[in-house]
């Protein structure tokens, strides 16, 4: 929000323009709106054809509910009206009012992550390219699905409890925690560090361990490594009493 003079300015874009409007003009430079709209078409009148497409004129309802006329301009359409102001603070709020507008342009500049469609047959485009992309991802998983689900059981092996199934167990036996509230219990005992690995001493202890399989990226052909913390038998224990004190 850029604020001048203590009003609260709105500036929009329309097609990579930036615009301000007469109404907002004349509350920062203290004018009477008349009087804006008039230096607005005594400007228009002197070159129309290229003064002109500066000012765009729209209608407003004032507190009557009447239809009154206000101009929305560009930056070269608001540098040409400020020209003629003059005043103390003037100088002031013309500068500020460029630099709201370089900024409003600079952002428009960056790239987006996602661009809005302009027209149907860009909707399409990019309806069939999301289709596509989607298909390809879900390629990925069926392949890779074997392979995570034989880690899986490779990691429930030896007695273990994962710690979704643990917080079920704890449920079980009254304490109403879920998986990521158990996760974050552990922290704060200091069980686990920030990256939810458990320290090396409670391994020590036998009340976790740190379970690692691997398998094969389709994609890039890279290894990847799927770990997994499980809690002991002993561990189930131990971690009930820490966590019920």
């Amino acid at each position: 929000m850029l604020v001048i003079n203590n009003i609260e300015v709105n500036l929009t874009s329309k097609n990579g323009q930036v615009f301000t409007t007469s109404l907002e003009v004349a509350k920062v430079f203290e004018k009477n709106h008349k009087e804006v709209i008039r230096d607005i078409r005594n400007l228009m009148s002197k070159d129309e054809r290229k003064i002109a497409p500066m000012f765009i004129e729209r209608e407003y309802k004032d507190t009557y509910s009447r239809s009154q006329p206000f101009y929305e301009m560009t930056r070269d359409g608001f540098t040409l009206l400020a020209m003629g102001f003059t005043g103390d603070k003037a100088l002031e709020w013309k500068l500020a009012y460029i630099n709201g507008f370089n900024k409003m342009e600079q952002a428009l500049k960056q790239p987006s992550l996602f661009e809005i469609p302009q027209t149907f047959s860009d909707a399409l485009l990019l309806a069939a390219n999301q289709a596509k992309q989607i298909e390809k991802q879900t390629k990925v998983l069926e392949y890779q699905k074997p392979r995570v689900e034989f880690a899986d059981r490779l990691l429930k092996s030896e007695g273990t409890l994962s710690l979704r199934d643990y917080a079920k167990l704890l449920c079980d036996k009254g304490l109403q925690i879920g998986q990521n509230r158990l996760f974050e219990k552990l922290k704060e005992l200091d069980i686990l560090d920030n990256k939810n690995k458990p320290y090396q001493r409670y391994v020590d202890m036998g009340v976790l361990t740190l379970k690692e399989a691997t398998y094969k990226n389709s994609t890039t052909g890279d290894d990847v490594i799927y770990s997994q913390v499980r809690v002991t038998a002993k561990g189930q224990e131990y971690l009930y009493k820490r966590i019920a004190a």
